[in-house]
C-alpha cells in the first residue's frame, strides 16, 4: 500500500514539476533600443526609462510567463513581426501598414506630437511665427530629410509625408542611434533636418550640440499636440490572444499613480497639466470604456 501510494505520489510530483517547467519556459520577449526617455543605454549595457516601468508592470500581472527584454533595432523588430515572432512591444504608434501585421492593445503611451530639428539660421526662411511649415521644407527640392527606417509620427505628419511622397530627398537611416546619427548628419550637411520626439531629442542635443546651432520647431500644420500609442504583438493568433490579456491588465493599471507617474515624470513641469488633460480624454477613458469579450 505505501509503495503504491509513493509510486503514485511520485508521478504526480514529476508531471507537476514538467508541467510547471513547461509553463515557466513560455517566454515572452520585449524588444527595446535606444530610444530616451522610452528606452536608455547606459554605458554598461542597462536599460532604463517608462518603457521598462510599463513592462514591468504588465509582467507582474502575467505571473504565468517568463519576461525577457531584448536588444534589438527598430528595423528588426518590425521583420520579426511579419514573420509572426513571439514579440510584446511597448510604444509603436499605428498605422494602416503596421496594422497588416501586428495586433494593437489599448492605447497605453502619450507623447507630444514629434517636431522638426535644424540649423537654426537655416530654418528663419520656413517659419510660420515660432512654428515651422512642414510643407514648405518638403516643397523644396534643394532640402534633404533624415529618416529612420519604419519610423512613424503619428498619422498628422505621416499624412502631411505621404501627400509628398516622391517629391522631396529624404536620406533613410538604419541601425543603433539613428537620431543622434541624424544630427551628426545635419551638423556635417548631409542632411538638412529631421523629425523626431522634442523630450527624447534633447538630452542628445544637448550632448551633440553645446552651441546650440541647431533648433526644435513645433510643426505648424498639425492640429494636435499629443499623439498616443500602444503595445504590439504579431497578427496570429498568439498575438490576438495576448493583447486582450494585455487589454484587460490596462483597464485596470494606467489609471493608477503607479502607472501615471512612471510616464509623467519626463514631462517638463510646464507641459503637465496639459499632459494629464491628453491623459485622461486618451488613455483612461478608452480602457474605462473598454468592455472585453472573451474571458
Amino acid at each position: 500500500m505505501v509503495t503504491r501510494f509513493s509510486r503514485v505520489f511520485s508521478l504526480v510530483f514529476v508531471l507537476a514539476l514538467a508541467l510547471g517547467t513547461h509553463i515557466r519556459a513560455e517566454e515572452i520577449r520585449w524588444p527595446y533600443f535606444q530610444y530616451p526617455p522610452l528606452y536608455t543605454i547606459d554605458q554598461a549595457g542597462n536599460v532604463s526609462g517608462y518603457g521598462v516601468h510599463v513592462q514591468k508592470i504588465i509582467s507582474r500581472h502575467m505571473p504565468g510567463y517568463t519576461h525577457k527584454m531584448v536588444l534589438a533595432q527598430p528595423a528588426r523588430i518590425f521583420a520579426d513581426y511579419k514573420n509572426g515572432e513571439r514579440y510584446l512591444a511597448y510604444g509603436p504608434v499605428k498605422t494602416p501598414e503596421r496594422e497588416t501585421y501586428m495586433v494593437f492593445s489599448l492605447p497605453c503611451r502619450l507623447v507630444f506630437t514629434d517636431g522638426v530639428i535644424m540649423d537654426a539660421n537655416r530654418a528663419q526662411q520656413y517659419l510660420q511665427g515660432a512654428k515651422i511649415s512642414l510643407e514648405k521644407l518638403l516643397s523644396d527640392p534643394q532640402m534633404i530629410m533624415g529618416h529612420s527606417k519604419d519610423a512613424s509620427y503619428g498619422q498628422e505628419i505621416d499624412g502631411i509625408l505621404k501627400k509628398y511622397e516622391g517629391r522631396f530627398q529624404q536620406e533613410i537611416v538604419t541601425g543603433e542611434e539613428s537620431e543622434f546619427r541624424q544630427i551628426k548628419m545635419i551638423q556635417s550637411g548631409r542632411i538638412d533636418w529631421m523629425i523626431w520626439d522634442p523630450l527624447g531629442v534633447v538630452p542628445l542635443l544637448n550632448k551633440a550640440d553645446p552651441d546650440h546651432k541647431l533648433g526644435i520647431y513645433e510643426i505648424a500644420e498639425k492640429k494636435n499636440t499629443l499623439v498616443f500609442a500602444h503595445i504590439t504583438a504579431p497578427k496570429n493568433e498568439w498575438g490576438i490572444q495576448m493583447i486582450r490579456r494585455i487589454n484587460r491588465i490596462l483597464k485596470q493599471v494606467v489609471g493608477t499613480d503607479e502607472f501615471y507617474r512612471g510616464l509623467s515624470r519626463w514631462v517638463p513641469d510646464d507641459l503637465q497639466a496639459a499632459y494629464r488633460q491628453g491623459y485622461e480624454e486618451l488613455i483612461i477613458k478608452p480602457a474605462l470604456a473598454y468592455q472585453p469579450t472573451e474571458p
